[in-house]
């Protein structure tokens, strides 16, 4: 095909493919298509750049005025807007046009398919000022798609850059553009539905560049302007009317500086591409900036001294490419490293460990991540390398499994303790031991913040702790009752902040209080303990002179020979007088929840700082605090549970104007009642939704969660009804996770073949990348995997599996290794060494992959 390939191409416009292979690049000086290669596509495939040609070659001879492009999640296709076009009403006036298509690229065919090609409805009178940007987004509360586009100019002015006065700047709008198929003359169109006002704070002179970017609780939009060259960041949210999208802010929002080619006649510094660098995990930093030139490559290898590598949800194959050709040459340069055996990347630290890394020669690391590590003796190797290390000041290690070697813990926690310059250590573990603290035989002089909230304790063993951390000043931890902590000797502690999970007697907590005479900040947590205000008042003055800070959640049960809303009004009495409202001013409320012929009591200081909140049938509730806004958000609860079963109820005589705005983890019945969506204005910053499916469970409700949901990450499972129903009639573009898995269903359903297959073909399963499932038939494993394209990780249990229970150690395990033959060696494949029915796949796919059937 015959084409002008012009001698210089203006770029103005990027995008990457969402498998991260490629990037598509258009020209306003071209209609062709640049597609470039990125580091991970050089690695994975045999790719060179290349120009694609339109399909009508009078295009690929004329200048395109393209100046941004999108990609549609949803239909896997582009937008490409052109700035500005003759309009059809006026020679004076200028419309702009969108173009959708669809790009293919592979190994023996490339090419741009036009889909479609709409005009905007938006009037310009230059052709050098319209549109200079476009991003696509979807409202899912109204279930409907939007192009945002940028206007380069401010106030849609035509004047140059140089004629704007002052005044002028500081009016950069977003045009929301909603795609009308049908007009007046049977075209398809795009129509203004709103516009969003950028802040008049941000004195940008044209506007040059737009972008979107979701993680996991909000929404970025970034905004650039070449006259300017700066960047301004900040967060975009959905509303119910017209704009139906706002602009807000945060602490990481803001205008930055972006470097220019020229200053003064010199090459900028690179001082400012390594301040940028240090705004990206190490492996966004690798496969965006890699191979581009070599000083790009110089920057990477040779002065960028803080990579950070967060390896919790990486695909395999991506894994083995970074330790192979990267990781070597870099290993003094990290300061931070995530490790994580978990369900997204089974059996990483092995294979981490098997590239011959040890932690000994990441001297400078700074922070270290161990997530789910399954074998406490590679655990000990891992903490044992870290010993020598100079800047370790930060460890976490998070959902492991501990197996009692009493040996094995006394030289792990001996070796933490070790760690010379350790600062902060948090310990979140599935621990039947006792015994992990009374271990310690090293005095650490560094440690100053511990979080063990998940290894209980007794007053013995905190005394032990304190004697060998002198340098502690916040503890997280649980106890539980002990006789003898009623008459432990009080050994005094540094600790000024203490956050508590409280299971024992009143004298136990006052031994406890006795130990932190300096205690400034404290978080309690009780269960079956009943202590009114006055009560907690002369606890706290006799024993907490110095505290300031009181949050308290307590859980208890009212006496079933009383009334129990007397009882209630007279316990909320005592938390009236000046001690709690004037001079510390700890407001309470205090929750009557009914179960069975008895009624238990939550009472909590408000505003409500704890993260978890279960939201019960409650009959009644009574508080302290004065009717205003700031006591009934509750901004701080992360994970709630909504465990109301009562449908069709209008009883709304007890609903408080209570709303969680921040929920990240939801656990839900459904049906659930209308009650629900009067705590919630907004699952925005959604990303796991587990769900009870009840007898009554229709499709609705959940595709509702899902249309207000649009970071919604992870699906769980329990009791599912009918997997065909749940998942061919709901839809979501972010869900990425799906658990059928549950350890307490009674009935375990294998799902049959024709199940997985309408698994594997629906719109969740196609785009699924992390499975757990429970299937008949292994055979239905391999066809999982064949058919599911984006699956990176598979976790399942087998009907047909002969394992019994046996030695985990053993190496005749019939089904792995039959899975090891069917799959490319460049799997990995292992059975969990604690959910012995578990078989864990890292998938690692190419195009050489080859499945046997």
């Amino acid at each position: 095909m015959e084409s002008n390939i012009p001698d210089i191409f203006e770029a103005s416009g990027v995008v990457l493919r969402p498998d991260n292979l490629f990037m598509y690049i258009i020209f306003d000086n071209t209609f062709q298509i640049g597609v470039f290669c990125t580091w991970l596509a050089i690695q994975t495939i045999n790719c060179t750049n290349k120009l694609l040609d339109w399909p009508d070659n009078t295009f690929n001879k004329l200048n395109s005025e393209f100046e941004g492009i999108a990609y549609n999640s949803l239909t896997d296709t582009y937008f490409i807007a052109q700035e500005t076009i003759p309009s059809n009403v006026s020679p004076d006036e200028y419309n702009s046009n969108i173009f959708e298509v669809q790009i293919i690229i592979n190994v023996t065919f490339s090419s741009i398919n036009l889909i479609q090609s709409c005009r905007i409805n938006w009037t310009f009178d230059s052709t050098s000022k319209g549109f200079e940007g476009i991003e696509f987004i979807i409202h899912h509360k109204r279930n409907k798609n939007y192009l945002l586009a940028l206007c380069e100019a401010n106030k849609f002015t035509l004047q140059s850059m140089s004629e704007y006065p002052v005044t002028s700047l500081g009016n950069g709008t977003l045009v929301v553009l909603e795609k009308h198929e049908t007009t007046y003359n049977n075209s398809c169109q795009w129509e203004s539905v709103g516009i969003i006002n950028l802040p008049s704070d941000l004195k940008f002179r044209d506007y040059s560049a737009l972008s979107a970017y979701r993680q996991k609780t909000s929404t970025y939009i970034a905004v650039t302007s070449q006259e300017n060259s700066q960047i301004w960041i900040g967060i975009i949210e959905e509303i119910d009317q017209s704009p139906y999208f706002r602009i807000t802010s945060s602490d990481k929002t803001g205008v930055y500086n972006l470097p220019r080619t020229i200053v003064n006649g010199k090459s900028l510094a690179n001082e400012l591409l390594l301040y940028l660098f240090e705004f990206l995990d190490g492996i966004h930093l690798l496969r965006t900036f890699h191979g581009l030139n070599s000083r790009f490559n110089h920057l990477l290898f040779i002065h960028f001294r803080a990579y950070r590598f967060d390896f919790r949800s990486i695909s395999k194959y991506e894994f083995d490419i970074i330790c192979r050709n990267y990781l070597p040459s870099i290993t003094d340069q990290i300061i931070s490293l995530t490790i994580s055996d978990d369900d997204e990347t089974p059996n990483l630290s092995e294979i981490f460990l098997s590239y011959n890394f040890t932690l000994d020669k990441f001297t400078h690391l700074q922070s270290l991540s161990l997530y789910s590590i399954q074998s406490f003796d590679q655990l000990n190797q891992l903490i044992f390398q870290c010993r020598q290390l100079p800047y370790l000041t930060h460890l976490y290690m998070i959902d492991g499994y501990n197996d009692d070697k009493k040996n094995d813990i006394q030289f792990l926690i001996n070796n933490i303790w070790s760690l010379a310059k350790l600062n902060y250590f948090y310990l979140n573990y599935n621990s039947s031991s006792k015994i992990w603290l009374n271990k310690i035989s090293i005095i650490s002089l560094s440690i100053q913040k511990i979080s063990i909230e998940y290894i209980t304790c007794t007053l013995r063993d905190l005394s032990h702790l304190f004697k060998h951390t002198p340098s502690l000043q916040y503890l997280n931890t649980t106890i539980h009752f002990n006789f003898e902590d009623e008459q432990i000797p009080i050994i005094t502690s540094s600790i000024t902040s203490l956050k508590l999970t409280f299971e024992s007697s009143v004298p136990v907590m006052i031994n406890l209080f006795q130990m932190m005479p300096n205690l400034y900040s404290l978080t309690l947590k009780t269960m079956d303990i009943y202590l009114n205000g006055n009560k907690w008042k002369k606890i706290l003055m006799k024993y907490l002179t110095k505290l300031k800070k009181f949050r308290l959640r307590m859980y208890f049960e009212f006496s079933h020979h009383k009334n129990v809303d007397e009882q209630l009004n007279k316990l909320i009495d005592t938390y009236k007088n000046s001690f709690w409202i004037e001079k510390h001013q700890w407001f309470i409320q205090c929750d009557c929840i009914p179960f069975g012929t008895y009624h238990h009591g939550i009472l909590y200081t408000l505003p409500y700082t704890f993260d978890t909140f279960v939201c019960y049938d409650i009959t009644k509730s009574k508080y302290t605090c004065p009717n205003e806004k700031i006591y009934w958000s509750y901004n701080r609860v992360k994970c709630f549970q909504y465990m109301k079963y009562k449908m069709n109820t209008n009883d709304n005589s007890n609903l408080l104007p209570i709303q969680f705005p921040n929920i990240q983890h939801l656990k839900i019945g459904i049906p659930f009642d209308d009650n629900f969506w009067s705590y919630i204005p907004s699952l925005h910053r959604l990303t796991t939704l587990e769900v009870i499916l009840g007898e009554n469970y229709t499709h609705y409700q959940l595709q509702n969660l899902f249309n207000i949901s649009p970071c919604l990450y992870s699906l769980r499972f329990f009791f599912s009804i009918d997997l065909n129903i749940s998942l061919e009639q709901v839809i979501s573009p972010s869900i990425r996770r799906l658990n059928f898995i549950t350890k307490c269903s009674s009935n375990i359903t294998h799902l049959n073949t024709i199940e997985c297959n309408a698994l594997a073909h629906s719109q969740l399963g196609h785009q699924c990348e992390v499975l757990l499932i429970i299937v008949e038939n292994r055979a239905n494993i391999l066809n999982i995997i064949k058919t599911m394209n984006n699956l990176r990780s598979l976790i399942f249990q087998c009907k047909d599996d002969k394992w019994n229970n046996k030695d985990i150690s053993s190496i005749n395990d019939e089904l792995v290794e039959w899975l090891r033959m069917c799959l490319p060696s460049t799997y990995s494949i292992t059975r969990d060494k604690n959910e012995v029915l578990n078989i864990r796949i890292w998938i690692s796919k190419n195009e050489k992959n080859t499945i046997l059937s």
